[in-house]
């Protein structure tokens, strides 16, 4: 038990109960309290709760792929949700496999979960501050239901992932905030590993988005290319009406592509 000291002192004294040191008194300070003593009880409840939650989830978040799946579509919805909303496996290093989120009736509502069910799901719990906490396979149903809310957007991150490091095998330049993880490895070699690495773990996300999903996702990375094609075409015609003599026509022809090239840009293009 513990009672607080001089305000300026920011400590408290602290009683041990039992143990070695029982009935010892000593001061001190308070950011080493885990909680008020009116809170203890409640304190122990929520630390029973997710020890029996971390116990349900050893087996099944023994598969590393899924775990990095899962991971990665909860950063994925991070990226453009209201924090209170994030989905997201635990923080710390004992919750790790944990589904942790801040506000579950936002977040459920945003995701299509039910809450309900959500609550009844085996060693699911709401702890004292009001955070929702659940096993690894709550976790994993959780991600499933985000890939087939979100398709397109888990999706183009994964795209995006795997074309940023492709681009890197043919530039040989590996982002340089990756650069301290290399230990003198080759970047070719260890861009090549990252994909390998990626290959399983985008293999189950493509798998709960659904085929619907990935067939039209490819469709408009066809139509996007298409259009990218198309945009290419027209930059070149406006250059060489530019270089031609016919400045106003490359004008209109810039302004309905949305960019007029600056000087450099126009040397570069057309050298004399």
């Amino acid at each position: 038990m513990s009672w607080e000291g001089p305000p300026r002192s920011n400590k408290a004294c602290i009683r041990w109960l039992d143990g070695e040191y029982e009935g010892l008194e000593e001061w001190v300070p308070k950011v080493r309290l885990l909680a008020p003593w009116e809170e203890a009880h409640a304190l122990l409840e929520d630390e029973h709760r997710m020890l029996a939650a971390v116990a349900a989830s050893e087996k099944d978040s023994n598969d590393r792929v899924e775990w990095e799946a899962v991971e990665k579509v909860f950063g994925t919805l991070s990226s453009f949700a209201d924090p209170s909303e994030e989905v997201s496996l635990g923080y710390k290093a004992v919750e790790q496999d944990l589904l942790t989120i801040q506000n579950l009736d936002a977040a459920a509502k945003r995701l299509g979960l039910d809450t309900e069910e959500m609550l009844l799901e085996p060693h699911a719990f709401v702890d004292r501050s009001g955070w929702y906490e659940a096993p690894f396979q709550t976790a994993v149903r959780a991600a499933r239901q985000c890939c087939r809310r979100f398709p397109r957007e888990v999706l183009g991150r994964m795209e995006k992932d795997e074309d940023e490091l492709r681009q890197q095998l043919v530039s040989g330049n590996l982002d340089i905030r990756e650069s301290w993880c290399i230990a003198g490895a080759r970047h070719h070699e260890y861009v090549e590993e990252r994909l390998r690495k990626l290959e399983p773990i985008h293999a189950v996300i493509r798998e709960w988005c659904g085929q619907e999903a990935r067939e039209e996702f490819n469709q408009v990375l066809v139509l996007r290319e298409e259009v990218d094609r198309l945009r290419d075409v027209l930059q070149h015609t406006a250059w060489w009406l530019k270089h031609n003599g016919h400045p106003v026509k490359a004008g209109l022809l810039w302004k309905d592509l949305g960019r007029i090239p600056d000087a450099n840009e126009y040397r570069q293009k057309c050298p004399r």
